[in-house]
């Protein structure tokens, strides 16, 4: 998906992820709905570069 934020395009490279029920329940404005977790946490994470005002660091 494309978007774009102050004149700035972006592509948004989103992923889904599988999660199941879990036996907690939340409450906002009177509803009443279960959180939800994911089923497989495991993976390796690579660090991104990452740039703001100028500097760069990196997100692990």
């Amino acid at each position: 998906m494309k978007l774009s934020y102050r004149g700035l395009s972006y592509e948004v490279n989103s992923s889904a992820i599988e999660t199941i029920e879990s036996d907690v329940y939340a409450q906002h404005r009177g509803s009443t709905y279960p959180l939800r977790h994911p089923v497989n946490q495991t993976g390796v994470q690579v660090p991104v570069v990452l740039r703001f005002r100028g500097n760069s660091y990196l997100k692990f």
